[in-house]
């Protein structure tokens, strides 16, 4: 937690320093993003057989025997730039998620690792005001760590997103489908 901490603080200082480039709507031409997701269990793997047009096989591998234990959301960094007076955005992320099996009739705990890199892209439906209406689509590649097949297409789309506050730091909300799962939340720092 200390080194989020000292991470976003080097972040907002030097935005604060060197300034930053905007066009005339508003919009850093760089961003990071940091963005935290549902992708809690039978939303992750719902999310997942939509996605890729797969079943939960992937991690689960079909067994009714298993139960959810434990998990974390999905956790994702990235970097967007932004074309200048235009309403698109590109860039990339990684992201990684954690969930936990447990076999009902032995107890034993199985540890599922997922982690995804993809190339981002977003276009402005509202890109003026303090709050930015958009939509976007990731692509890329994942690796579960718990499957026979451990690569897999990484896919997800938001086709509403809203980037609330101003060209330093804005709050986001987003809603789609995909490796994500369909609710994320985060923020977004112009440097």
């Amino acid at each position: 937690m200390k080194r989020i901490v000292i991470l976003l603080a080097a972040l907002m200082l030097s935005s604060a320093v060197f300034g930053q480039r905007v066009d005339g709507y508003g919009i850093p031409v760089n961003n990071i993003d940091i963005q935290v997701s549902d992708a809690t269990g039978e939303t992750f793997v719902s999310a997942f057989a939509v996605a890729f047009a797969a079943s939960a096989s992937a991690i689960f591998k079909q067994d009714p025997n298993l139960e959810m234990t434990g998990w974390i959301p999905f956790l994702s960094a990235g970097y967007e730039y932004h074309f200048a007076d235009t309403r698109w955005n590109v860039g990339g992320e990684a992201g990684y998620w954690h969930i936990g099996a447990r076999t009902k009739d032995t107890g034993v705990v199985s540890h599922n690792h997922l982690a995804v890199i993809a190339a981002t892209g977003k276009i402005y439906y509202k890109p003026r005001g303090i709050c930015k209406l958009y939509g976007g689509v990731n692509l890329g590649l994942g690796v579960i760590s718990s499957s026979e097949d451990p690569l897999f297409p990484a896919f997800q789309v938001n086709p509403i997103g809203m980037r609330l506050g101003n060209e330093r730091v804005a709050f986001l909300l987003e809603l789609g489908v995909g490796y994500r799962g369909i609710v994320q939340a985060g923020v977004t720092f112009g440097l």
